[in-house]
């Protein structure tokens, strides 16, 4: 009698224990699809997708021109003249702080329909950038009113034939360098743009 008390006794934790594993694993099942299907949670088997980001605006416009670039071969003037005063000046005697300079600024067409700048920089009565066939650079050429100029030549005469020079009117800005091999030796002159024509 009480090895079939027995036996029914463990027959019974058996099933038990078999039913309480059942409940475990359906739990488990249950939770794990309520989980893929949750959009709070995220679905591993769909992409999640990034949150929505504000556009950040600048508070500071940038700093443009008067009026957009001339196109090449559109230009309304050739020739623009730039005014300007030395602000700092290195390795050049005869030119001082204060002194005014000149820039004529020559357009020039090339065959492939694009173009570049020449200028021709006085500083006082010293010619400082530009000669014959010399001071050629890239440039933008701005419409409007005050024909802005933007552009640059970076290399000295130990590279090419002439100074270099920077030349920026919307900044305000003129920069006119070059080496010892240069025919004024070296040098460095900056200058504030105060006109354009």
């Amino acid at each position: 009698m009480k090895q079939n008390e027995s036996l029914w006794l463990g027959v019974g934790i058996g099933c038990a224990l078999l039913l309480l594993c059942t409940l475990c694993i359906l739990g488990a099942a249950a939770a794990f699809l309520m989980r893929s299907t949750d959009p709070t949670q995220g679905n591993p088997f769909q992409p999640v997708q990034p949150p929505t980001v504000e556009p950040i605006i600048p508070t500071q416009p940038p700093i443009v021109g008067p009026a957009q670039p001339a196109i090449p071969g559109l230009s309304t003037a050739d020739v623009r003249h730039v005014q300007a005063t030395v602000t700092e000046v290195s390795g050049l005697t005869d030119v001082a702080v204060g002194a005014s300079c000149t820039a004529e600024i020559r357009r020039h067409d090339r065959d492939n329909g694009t173009f570049w700048c020449n200028a021709q920089i006085r500083c006082g009565e010293r010619l400082v950038y530009g000669g014959a066939e010399a001071g050629f650079f890239e440039c933008v050429l701005y419409g409007g009113d005050q024909h802005d100029v933007v552009g640059s030549d970076q290399a000295t005469t130990a590279t090419d034939r002439d100074g270099a020079m920077s030349l920026n009117t919307v900044g305000g800005s003129l920069e006119v360098w070059d080496d010892a091999q240069g025919a004024l030796s070296e040098f460095r002159l900056r200058a504030q743009v105060t006109g354009v024509q």
